[in-house]
């Protein structure tokens, strides 16, 4: 079935999420990695974050029925001093009814056109390298009238984690968002990007999203160390469960004060089974190494967009959650 664009209706904010949710699943199985299973109450908590700006979800409808749509939520950064409000895009998504007629090229130019209407500086997006969506994205913005610039690799680390029957990762968050907000601000001029936080969005981050996990300590001058982050479950038969690590800022600390934060927050997250690390450069890695964590074979491209048209830099370090 062959649908113009014009036989498509744009929204300003997709509709039903749990329909989202599930195109969002049954476009992703086509991809040839394994996808994260993102549930309607995920989506509808990433477009609650309270950011600086508002979030940003366009759709396309045809018939009533979903046909394409991309979501976006501010994050606020700095980067080379400056105060930039970026709007994250993420879950990109064509069903398979409509793949191959545009609309991924087209719900990513409004998006974009959007987010600059809204008032924000730019836009920062992840794609999987070697995927399609990396040429499609990128065209995208380039119709919007801006270049896309490919400022940073993300890797990752991942490790098993050892089973618990009594531990529970939404019962285990006890990091206090003033700390999250400190030891953040405390990279900027060590980091190049790096993520600028009110305390309602560390509130958010620490308990109000969806599945959140942290820990905080031990207290050295009662300068503790903190690392969160958010289960999940990936899309596999056995409803294999995992948590992202988004936070680790543990600096300031001891080799050994790092490694027995990292191992609180292991044991917190024990009713998943894997354990993902994006690999960025703000955090000391040594701790990861001498927990025996391994190599992904997933790698992202992260591209930023700044609609200033400014010079942008390649970036050897960055503190931003990838999605």
């Amino acid at each position: 079935m062959m649908l113009g664009s014009q036989q498509t209706k744009l929204v300003r904010q997709v509709g039903d999420l749990g329909e989202a949710a599930l195109v969002m699943r049954r476009s992703w199985a086509e991809n040839t990695d394994q996808p994260l299973l993102y549930e309607s109450e995920f989506l509808e908590s990433f477009l609650r974050y309270p950011g600086r700006l508002s979030s940003i979800a366009p759709a396309l409808y045809s018939e009533e029925k979903l046909a394409a749509f991309v979501c976006g939520a501010c994050r606020t950064v700095t980067l080379e001093g400056k105060r930039l409000n970026l709007l994250l895009m993420t879950f990109f998504t064509v069903a398979p009814d409509f793949k191959g007629q545009g609309l991924g090229k087209r719900i990513w130019t409004e998006c974009v056109n959007m987010a600059r209407a809204a008032g924000y500086d730019g836009v920062l997006h992840y794609c999987v390298v070697g995927n399609k969506s990396n040429e499609v994205t990128q065209a995208a913005t380039r119709d919007a009238g801006f270049d896309p610039v490919q400022v940073f690799t993300v890797s990752y680390l991942m490790r098993f984690l050892a089973q618990s029957k009594t531990t529970s990762c939404a019962d285990s968050t006890q990091a206090d968002p003033r700390r999250l907000v400190g030891l953040s601000n405390a990279l900027q001029g060590t980091v190049e990007m790096t993520r600028a936080w009110t305390l309602e969005e560390a509130q958010w981050d620490l308990s109000r999203r969806s599945n959140p996990v942290s820990v905080q300590g031990p207290s050295p001058a009662n300068q503790p160390g903190l690392v969160s982050g958010y289960s999940m479950e990936i899309d596999d038969q056995k409803g294999t469960r995992c948590t992202m690590l988004d936070n680790a800022l543990w600096n300031h600390l001891s080799p050994e004060e790092q490694i027995a934060l990292l191992q609180e927050f292991m044991v917190s997250c024990s009713n998943s089974q894997i354990l993902v690390v994006p690999i960025l450069n703000y955090a000391v890695s040594a701790p990861f190494e001498k927990l025996r964590f391994r190599r992904s074979t997933r790698v992202l491209n992260a591209y930023l967009t700044l609609f200033s048209k400014q010079q942008i830099p390649q970036l050897t370090s960055m503190f931003i959650d990838v999605l």
